[in-house]
């Protein structure tokens, strides 16, 4: 037998020994490089996929290799030999640059107004308050709770409540600001020993739009300092909207008096686009872009990602790029194709996808079993993949976290919720983290931004 037969048979092998999912994602990109007697060096196209052969299944192929070259004994070394890069032409700078935004002191993007906003079935009720608070600021809906999903369109409403309150309103003071920078902004003037100019700062405000509320600081002083902020500003009527990823009883972290407080006045959900609406995005969005695409490419791209809007408008600024390189004017399905393979590349539909197949993806991803992820052992590495299950089945199922935390022996939603937000923020800033969340997405054939 030559080396390709050799490593052929022992992929069959290893196909049925590990499995489909693991074989896809690091044998089938394996090759030999040599043969010298009992040692075989494997070459794999980058360092991630030599640590965790090495790691992992090294004895399992060194088995199969034995097995197939009828030896005793194989040792095996895995060298990183990455792939020949294609030579690449020089882009060519795109000519529908979106304008830089100014933001100016009141945090808002003027870009962002109701009238390129696209309402519909999922954010009904949200987008309708919004528009009434901007005409009656500190009268109805105060304060106004959005939440929903990243992506969703939270972000946007906020902005238009207030470009639209400072257009029928230029004598009212609005601010737009992110749940972070109100903790930033108050560490800050304490360190200067500032706060009474703190407090003044934001007790003159007529409107105030907070967004991602889920990451106001735990730490008592931040909270207490908002919490008063909030009830002089809606004793006085003055406006205050709030954003968050969670409707307020999940919301963990924030005191529950504050909890209390954001429910007085509306609570408003936004949820997944609907097909229809996800189509009339992206015709806005290539509009504003001054493209015209054909309604069948717009149903393609609208038809495979239901996630969020952030996604769609990702794709489409790929796909533009990608036409005003290339010089098509009008590009039809096989364009789509070529501009966004990652889109099509081993798509699972969505009905394949359910919390077993999460957990079974992430046991075999970590080499342990589904009871370890559903059972009460609390070591270090059984936690951690406990952990990035729950992330991954609240990013990609529409469970909620009482129902995901019974998928997990009947742990309570507060658990799950500490698990999401431990990750998220990991992925942020570990690297490890992100690349194992990744690489799972990749087994169960998703292709999702992180």
């Amino acid at each position: 037998m030559n080396t390709e037969e050799i490593w052929n048979a022992v992929k069959e092998r290893l196909s049925q020994t590990l499995g489909e999912r693991v074989y896809q994602l690091w044998i089938n990109q394996m090759s030999i490089k040599d043969i010298d007697g009992e040692k075989v060096i494997l070459a794999v196209p980058n360092k991630t996929a030599k640590e965790k052969v090495k790691e992992q299944y090294g004895i399992v192929i060194e088995d199969a290799l034995a097995k197939v070259m009828n030896i005793p004994s194989v040792e095996i070394e895995v060298v990183v030999e990455e792939p020949p890069q294609e030579e690449k032409p020089e882009p060519v700078l795109p000519k529908t640059v979106p304008p830089k935004i100014s933001y100016g002191e009141d945090g808002l993007n003027p870009n962002r107004t109701f009238d390129n906003f696209v309402p519909g079935p999922s954010n009904k009720l949200a987008y309708s308050a919004s528009k009434k608070v901007a005409e009656k600021p500190g009268l109805v809906y105060n304060p106004l709770f959005i939440y929903g999903k990243v992506g969703l369109g939270k972000t946007h409403l906020l902005h238009a409540i207030g470009n639209a309150v400072k257009k029928q309103y230029p004598h009212l003071k609005v601010k737009y600001m992110q749940a972070k920078q109100f903790t930033e902004d108050y560490v800050s003037h304490i360190k200067s020993d500032k706060q009474s100019e703190f407090r003044e700062k934001y007790r003159e405000l007529d409107v105030l739009l907070v967004d991602d509320i889920q990451f106001l600081t735990k730490g008592e002083s931040t909270q207490e300092e908002f919490f008063h902020i909030f009830n002089e500003l809606y004793e006085r009527q003055k406006q205050i909207v709030i954003a968050a990823d969670r409707s307020p009883k999940e919301l963990e972290k924030i005191s529950e008096r504050l909890r209390t407080r954001f429910a007085w006045g509306l609570i408003a959900d936004i949820s997944k686009p609907t097909l229809e609406e996800r189509v009339l995005i992206l015709e806005q969005k290539a509009q504003e872009r001054g493209v015209s695409l054909p309604k069948e490419v717009l149903d393609i791209i609208a038809s495979e990602i239901d996630s969020n809007v952030r996604e769609l408008e990702s794709a489409l600024n790929k796909l533009i790029l990608y036409m005003e390189m290339n010089g098509i004017e009008v590009p039809d399905e096989s364009i789509v194709r070529q501009a966004l393979p990652d889109l099509f590349a081993g798509k699972r539909s969505k009905e394949e996808l359910s919390a077993e197949t999460i957990k079974q993806a992430v046991a075999d991803y970590f080499g342990i079993k589904i009871s370890d992820l559903e059972g009460k052992r609390r070591t270090k590495n059984i936690a951690y993949a406990r952990q990035i299950a729950m992330y991954v089945i609240r990013e990609l199922l529409d469970m909620s976290t009482t129902e995901i935390g019974s998928a997990f022996g009947g742990r309570d939603h507060s658990t799950v919720l500490h698990a999401y937000d431990k990750i998220r923020n990991l992925i942020e800033r570990d690297s490890r983290t992100k690349r194992d969340v990744r690489e799972i997405m990749q087994i169960l054939g998703v292709d999702k931004p992180l």
